[in-house]
């Protein structure tokens, strides 16, 4: 039976608190900026501007509720790097675009490693640990 593990990373622009200073530079590829806009608040003052309506004539007062992300990079959180990120020609041939690789391409077969006792949080894992 196949399982499919979730490898997904949660976009959390508290991450950003967690870039050593040396690469504060690199945030916007490691933690997006989020503006959050309430149902109650900003999203229904939006829909409000955006239809002309009275915020009472909105399905219990509120409007919807909107992530926007003001400052990411295309490499922040869980992504695929398409092979023209890499240059325009791999083997000789046109890089592929991420719109050209399948998504059957990207299942495949993987194990899971737990080196949960060589390391701590948000430290690097030492080549050891992946060594039988």
């Amino acid at each position: 039976m196949t399982t499919l593990i979730d490898l997904s990373r949660t976009l959390d622009p508290a991450n950003r608190d967690l870039v050593p200073e040396a690469y504060k530079a690199l945030e916007s590829v490691l933690a997006p900026r989020i503006h959050y806009l309430h149902p109650s608040g900003e999203g229904r003052d939006r829909m409000v501007d955006i239809f002309g309506c009275a915020g009472h004539e909105l399905p219990n007062g509120e409007g919807w509720g909107e992530d926007w992300m003001t400052e990411m990079n295309t490499h922040c959180g869980t992504h695929v790097d398409a092979p023209l990120h890499s240059g325009s020609l791999i083997e000789g041939k046109q890089a592929r675009t991420i719109s050209d690789i399948d998504l059957a391409e990207l299942y495949r077969p993987g194990m899971v490693l737990d080196v949960r006792e060589w390391v701590r949080p948000g430290e690097g894992i030492p080549v050891e640990a992946a060594r039988p």
